[in-house]
């Protein structure tokens, strides 16, 4: 949010009616204790109707992209323990370490998404991806993955390309013909 910025909002004591406001002012600084930052919005009020002490519901628009996200434990970690991190013989953009091996870029991870069930075997490919901005756990995917791809969240064994995988009771089953999926494997 940046000052300037338009958001659609609805006050609770006027129903449906939607209302049209403009970020005035948005806190340098985030609540410590509830994490919030809090944001000013101003908005017409014709005929004095609206009173202080009414609970407003904000919608925000994010320009109308749409964001792919997966959980943070979805990342792969390398040998420096650095999330998404790239080893040995995978090369890269990173920058070396004492140990002669990249270093893992902040920008760039890796996951394992899992691929056809051709013999009725589901099995893991790797893919490195780019991100970016991380709250709450997880992580936004700005290229290596295509909505409806299903990724290893959690393993109970160290995976590698072509791992055979089994979905846990909790994962996400794939959704018809293109949508949801990036279930729990």
């Amino acid at each position: 949010m940046k000052r300037g910025q338009k958001v659609s909002l609805q006050l609770d004591a006027f129903g449906d009616t939607p209302f049209t406001g403009t970020v005035a002012r948005v806190s340098p600084q985030a609540d410590p204790q509830s994490r919030l930052v809090p944001v000013e919005v101003v908005l017409d009020n014709p005929g004095g109707r609206i009173g202080g002490g009414l609970l407003a519901r904000v919608r925000l628009d994010n320009g109308g992209a749409e964001q792919l996200l997966v959980l943070e434990s979805a990342l792969r970690v390398d040998q420096q323990g650095a999330p998404g991190g790239l080893s040995g013989a995978q090369g890269g953009s990173g920058t070396e370490t004492d140990g002669g091996l990249p270093e893992a870029s902040p920008d760039q991870g890796r996951v394992f998404v899992v691929t056809g069930e051709a013999d009725g075997k589901a099995r893991v490919e790797e893919r490195q991806v780019r991100l970016g901005a991380r709250a709450d756990g997880q992580v936004e995917i700005l290229s290596g993955l295509r909505e409806g791809d299903r990724v290893v969240v959690r393993s109970e064994r160290p995976l590698k390309p072509g791992t055979e995988v089994r979905p846990s009771a909790l994962s996400d089953t794939p959704a018809p013909e293109g949508g949801g999926g990036g279930g729990r494997e």
